[in-house]
């Protein structure tokens, strides 16, 4: 009998001392990010980036969400932390097939004839690869994604969340993408054959 309240006891003071350890690893969270995976080389040596905004579903003005206006506060953030825009000059010929697209796809879909709506937003990274040696064989793949996050809500309250999560996106990348090219974790660039 007295054993058992021994382990009751156990079981009562463990939980909560791990509920404790949880709330202590949630606010360190908090105040600096963890690093939980080595840093990703295909976001090395990515100068400059095109901002996509790809939507589907139903209009995103019904919702009130401005398509444009998302994009540029992308790219306004992007140029914030020095990635900056791509910008197609005349004077200059460009390889498109070798450029990089930050893209922001936004599913927007009525559940019936309420007022309720269903969003998932997802954004990738879409970068030139190559297949061989000679650089002829060059395809545009996504390399890098965030995680898809599919919410509901009402219909007044749709273009606030949808833009919120993709611009958490965004910085999720930005993230990803100084966490890849700092000095002491730079990984020399997947698509260049110089690199050893």
């Amino acid at each position: 009998m007295k054993l058992k309240k021994y382990h009751l006891l156990f079981g009562v003071v463990t939980g909560i001392l791990c509920v404790a350890a949880l709330g202590q690893i949630e606010e360190s969270r908090l105040d600096e990010p963890m690093l939980i995976a080595p840093p990703n080389p295909v976001l090395a040596g990515i100068k400059q980036l095109d901002v996509v905004t790809i939507t589907r579903g139903i209009d995103p003005n019904k919702i009130g969400l401005d398509s444009n206006r998302l994009q540029t506060e992308a790219e306004r953030r992007l140029e914030k932390a020095g990635i900056k825009k791509f910008t197609v000059r005349e004077d200059i010929r460009h390889d498109l097939a070798a450029s990089s697209d930050l893209k922001i796809s936004i599913e927007i879909l009525n559940l019936g004839d309420s007022q309720q709506y269903v969003f998932r937003v997802q954004t990738a990274l879409s970068r030139a690869v190559c297949l061989n040696e000679q650089r002829n064989w060059l395809f545009n793949a996504d390399v890098w994604t965030t995680k898809p996050v599919m919410q509901t809500g009402q219909l007044q309250n749709m273009a606030g969340m949808v833009t919120k999560t993709a611009l958490s996106q965004v910085e999720t990348f930005i993230q990803s993408y100084h966490t890849a090219n700092t000095a002491g974790s730079r990984l020399p660039d997947a698509n260049d054959n110089n690199s050893s």
